[in-house]
């Protein structure tokens, strides 16, 4: 399990033109389906391709966000990056944004 936590700015970029949607993009590159919020843990349909970054904690103890951008399903009441926490994710969950 990695740390992450939803990536601050807004990603407006528009996913890879071979995919419909972030989430989409997910899917086909993991070669599974979304079925749960990646945060929460809620099995719901409600689900997009969230933006996150991968957090470590040093040693002065502060959350530091690593250079990276990932998509993992997370849910709309979970995509929120003014109030994110930061959440455990299966590595193999993560897929990175070329």
């Amino acid at each position: 399990m990695v740390k992450v936590i939803n990536a601050i700015q807004p990603y407006n970029e528009n996913c890879p033109s071979q995919y419909s949607c972030w989430l989409d993009f997910w899917e086909k590159r993991t070669g599974k389906p979304a079925t749960y919020c990646r945060n929460c843990g809620k099995y719901t349909t409600d689900l997009c391709g969230g933006h996150v970054q991968k957090v470590e904690q040093r040693s002065d103890g502060k959350w530091y966000r690593l250079p990276g951008l990932y998509i993992t399903p997370i849910c709309y009441e979970c995509n929120n990056p003014e109030n994110s926490k930061i959440f455990n994710v299966d590595e193999k969950d993560l897929v990175r944004i070329p």
